[in-house]
């Protein structure tokens, strides 16, 4: 099996995730992965694969690969409690989508005014991986540039 590529879904800084606030994601209870501060406001999909689910405030989608990687992008944080406001699902659950196509936006000025961080945690939650995840030690990254891969040979 080939190396398994995680192309980053956004554009931005990248934060550790044992650095950020939200200790469900600095504990890596969804599992590994690090958090991006965006400087665009739209979510593009990761690799090739389906779009699997978007959370029901719009704040997080999740994407499985065709080799059953799933990752989880979960805009800001604690932005479950604007119940949608600032969030645009482009892309519908269930879809196929490509690399780089976007699939969510977000406002992140309308974030800032109501009080939250537009920080990203960009998270693998399989519990079992036929490899060695892989992330990449870059400060910034655009959607262009790989975020994190799995070994698998």
């Amino acid at each position: 099996m080939e190396d398994i590529t995680i192309y980053s879904p956004l554009q931005g800084k990248i934060v550790p995730l044992e650095k950020i606030a939200d200790q469900r994601f600095s504990n890596l209870h969804f599992g590994p992965g690090v958090a991006i501060l965006p400087h665009k406001n739209s979510v593009c999909a990761p690799f090739d694969g389906m779009l699997l689910g978007v959370a029901k405030n719009r704040h997080g989608v999740w994407f499985r690969s065709p080799e059953g990687i799933e990752v989880l992008v979960h805009v800001g944080l604690d932005t479950v409690f604007l119940n949608g406001a600032g969030f645009s699902i482009i892309v519908e659950p269930g879809t196929h989508v490509i690399r780089g196509q976007v699939v969510l936006e977000f406002d992140r000025r309308y974030l800032r005014r109501q009080g939250y961080s537009s920080l990203t945690p960009v998270v693998v939650t399989n519990t079992e991986l036929p490899g060695e995840l892989h992330i990449t030690k870059r400060r910034r990254i655009g959607t262009e540039q790989v975020l994190m891969y799995v070994s698998c040979s």
